[in-house]
């Protein structure tokens, strides 16, 4: 590991940075394993998310090849929809709206 500035999830001293929206930790670590168990300890204090050993891995990784994994955590977790199901969700919303005025205007 380099003290890059290049590298990108890293600060200029090598201390991986988390990549919550708003949160300003960096994680400074002697070895890569106690890295993931800061990591872990800190995703479940500060940000009540709890994960694995494999999922803190997977999740480093991606920080460091410069992604945003918390956002796909997110989504998964909360079940965002997926663009067809929001367009499919507005159709239904636009028919509804419309079946209400239609019966508005027969009362």
């Amino acid at each position: 590991m380099s003290n890059s500035v290049d590298e990108p999830g890293r600060d200029w001293r090598g201390g991986l940075k988390c990549d919550v929206s708003g949160c300003r930790k960096v994680i400074h670590a002697m070895t890569g394993l106690q890295e993931i168990q800061k990591l872990q300890a800190h995703m479940r204090r500060a940000h009540r998310d709890p994960m694995g050993m494999l999922e803190a891995l997977d999740h480093r990784v991606a920080v460091e090849d410069g992604q945003n994994p918390s956002v796909a955590r997110l989504a998964r977790k909360e079940k965002y929809l997926t663009p067809a199901e929001r367009n499919l969700a507005q159709i239904k919303i636009a028919n509804a709206i419309r079946d209400h005025d239609a019966k508005r205007r027969r009362a």
